[in-house]
């Protein structure tokens, strides 16, 4: 009986030290894979383009500003209803989601700059519950929105334009566009931000002490 228990162990055992390696090479390599598709999909686009606007402070931002910083760049209108409502709740998840960092920014260009004043903005992102460090309103030139507007090719010519959204990395890179209104693409659009953002140094980390006992 003891023989049979001890055959039957060892045969467990065998099983399970010959499938975790096998197991594990699977895991990484379906890990691997989803890794790879995904920054396939992140693959530089161009430079992006230049502009320069007014934002509901007051403040001018250009796009040398950007610089060394993660940014979306989105499209509205003060006036232009649900559909930019819906926009700017997704674009609220994001600036929730990234609160802790100071290199992730919202520009929201308005299409309308003649219609929509520092003041109109000021009061338009008080609405919308945008933070006034890291989310701006820009007025800027109408041309150089609309060529903004305009970009993407083929690939994302049928996205409306009051829901489509352009991630640029830290070096002006134009690395992807997403249509915020759906659900698969907003989440897409998290992770390509998690994974373009700069690094923190490890030096630059600061850990809380542990408390007292």
């Amino acid at each position: 009986m003891k023989d049979k228990e001890s055959i039957f162990t060892t045969l467990i055992l065998t099983f399970f030290l010959a499938g975790l390696p096998l197991g594990s090479f699977f895991y990484l390599k379906s890990g691997l894979n989803f890794f790879r598709e995904n920054m396939s999909n992140l693959e530089p686009k161009g430079t992006a383009l230049n502009f320069t606007a007014t934002d509901q402070n007051g403040n001018t931002l250009s796009l040398e500003d950007m610089k060394g910083k993660v940014y979306l760049t989105s499209f509205f209108d003060t006036e232009c209803g649900e559909a930019c409502d819906k926009t700017a709740s997704q674009l609220l998840r994001i600036q929730e989601q990234f609160k802790n960092r100071a290199d992730i920014f919202i520009l929201s260009h308005s299409l309308k700059p003649a219609q929509d004043s520092t003041e109109k903005l000021k009061a338009y992102a008080e609405e919308k519950l945008a933070n006034s460090k890291r989310w701006f309103f820009l007025n800027g030139d109408e041309r150089q929105i609309a060529q903004m507007a305009a970009s993407g090719g083929e690939d994302f010519k049928n996205i409306p334009v009051h829901q489509k959204l352009m991630l640029v990395d830290d070096s002006l890179r134009v690395r992807n566009f997403y249509d915020v209104h759906n659900e698969e693409s907003f989440l897409e659009m998290a992770r390509h931000i998690a994974y373009v953002m700069p690094r923190i140094p490890e030096k630059e980390i600061k850990y809380r002490p542990e408390k007292e006992k």
